[in-house]
C-alpha cells in the first residue's frame, strides 16, 4: 500500500512516502517558511501542490491513502480515524483547547482534500493513548468551570511513540514467556521530552500537563515552573501573554541554560561545564519524572526509550538502571513517520474489509 505521511507546523510541512510500513521511507522531505493566515492559505496549497507532484513522481501514481500525524484530538479522538465530515465537525469543538494546531489541521485537511482528491485521509493523534488517563492523573485542582471547554486536564504529547515503545516491550516478554502485563517507564526523547508510566498498554502517569509546556524542559520550552512565575514576568517586564508565550516556549529550556541553541545531543556528547551543568539537569528531571511513574504504578519492571533521540537512551539507560536498581532497559527506535504509515493501513484495511474502523 502507498501511503504519504505528513505532519505539519506552523512553518513547514514534513512528508514520507512509504511503498512498505515494513521498511524505510522511498523518500522524505519537508517544506518550510510556511506563513499562511486563516485569509490566505496560498502557502500551504503550494506546499501540498508540490509534495503531491513529488508523491506521484516517487510513487509513480497516486498514494492509496494519506496519513496525517496530529499533535491533538482531546477526549474526543481516543484512536486514529478515517476522515469524513463527522470527525471534521468534532474537530471544530476541539478550536479553544487547541487554538494554534487544529484551525491548522483542519486547513490541511481541506487543502488535501482538494488537491489529493478522491484519496482517503486518516488522522492519528499524539493524544489518543492518554484518552483514558485516570481522574487522578487528569484533573488539576483547581475550579472546574474555569477549565470546562479548554482543555484545562493534563494529558500526553508524544503518545504515538509511547504506544509502539510499550508495544515492543510488550512483545519481547512475551517471546519470553511472560504474560503479565508490564509496569513500564516510556521515556521518549524529543525535543520536548516525555515520560509515561504505563501498565500493559494502559498509562496511568505521563510528565506533560494541559499543554506540553509542563514536565520536562525541552530544548527551547521551559518544562514546570511555579505559575506564579507568570505573573511575575508579567508584572516586572511588563510582558503580554504573546511575549511570555515566546519566551517560555521558544527561549527557555536549554536554550535558557546555555544561552544558545542546542539539542538534547549536544550536551548529552559535549562535555564543556555549561552543557556537563544542563546534562545534569535534564537528568535529574527525567529521573523525577520516572520516581512519580513508579509510585503511580506501584512497580517497575521495564524502561524503554523512543524519540527521533532514542539512541541518546544508551548514556541515559545504564544511570537510570543504577538509580532505579533495574537492569531492564531497550530502546525503540521507529521512526513517527512510520508509526503513522502503520497506522494508517491497519486503518485502510481493515475499512476497505468492512470490519469496524479504529485503531
Amino acid at each position: 500500500m502507498n501511503l504519504l505521511v505528513l505532519k505539519a507546523g506552523q512553518r513547514r510541512i514534513e512528508c514520507a512516502y512509504f511503498a512498505d510500513t515494513n521498511a524505510a521511507p522511498e523518500r522524505t522531505a519537508f517544506t518550510q517558511n510556511l506563513r499562511e493566515t486563516q485569509d490566505d492559505d496560498s502557502a500551504l496549497r503550494g506546499a501540498l501542490r508540490k509534495i503531491h507532484l513529488e508523491c506521484r513522481l516517487a510513487m509513480n501514481s497516486e498514494p492509496d491513502g494519506i496519513a496525517v500525524c496530529a499533535p491533538f484530538g482531546g477526549a474526543g479522538f481516543e484512536r486514529s480515524v478515517i476522515v469524513d465530515a463527522e470527525v471534521l465537525g468534532k474537530l471544530r469543538t476541539v478550536i479553544p483547547q487547541a487554538p494554534f494546531h487544529t484551525p491548522l489541521l483542519l486547513r490541511l485537511l481541506q487543502a488535501c482534500g482538494e488537491i489529493f482528491s478522491g484519496v482517503p485521509v486518516t488522522l492519528s493523534f499524539q493524544t489518543a493513548f492518554f484518552a483514558k488517563l485516570p481522574l487522578r492523573e487528569r484533573l488539576y485542582a483547581v475550579e472546574p468551570d474555569l477549565c470546562a471547554g479548554l482543555g484545562g486536564q493534563r494529558t500526553g504529547y508524544q503518545g504515538l511513540f509511547h504506544e509502539a515503545a510499550c508495544e515492543q516491550v510488550s512483545a519481547a516478554r512475551r517471546k519470553s514467556g511472560v504474560q503479565e502485563p508490564a509496569r513500564t517507564l516510556s521515556i521518549c526523547l524529543e525535543p520536548q521530552p516525555e515520560v509515561a508510566g504505563v501498565f500493559g498498554r494502559q498509562p496511568v502517569m505521563v510528565s506533560s500537563g494541559a499543554s506540553s509546556l509542563e514536565g520536562i524542559p525541552g530544548e527551547t520550552t521551559c518544562g514546570l515552573v511555579d505559575p506564579s512565575l507568570v505573573l511575575i514576568l508579567a508584572e516586572t517586564l511588563k510582558c503580554g501573554p504573546e511575549r511570555i508565550n515566546q519566551m517560555l516556549t521558544q527561549e527557555s529550556g536549554l536554550r535558557g541554560l546555555l544561552d544558545k541553541p542546542a539539542t538534547l545531543p549536544d550536551v548529552f556528547e559535549d562535555g564543556d561545564a555549561d552543557c556537563e551543568r544542563a546534562r545534569r539537569i535534564i537528568e535529574y528531571r527525567i529521573l523525577q519524572a520516572c520516581g512519580a511513574g513508579i509510585a503511580a504504578l506501584g512497580g517497575l519492571d521495564a524502561i524503554v526509550f523512543s524519540g527521533r533521540y532514542a539512541s541518546l537512551g544508551e548514556k541515559l539507560g545504564p544511570w537510570l538502571c543504577e538509580k532505579l536498581r533495574l537492569n531492564n532497559w531497550q530502546t525503540c527506535s521507529l521512526s513517527l513517520a512510520r508509526i503513522v504509515a502503520a497506522k494508517s493501513a491497519l486503518l485502510l484495511q481493515t475499512s476497505k474489509n468492512g470490519q469496524a474502523v479504529g485503531s
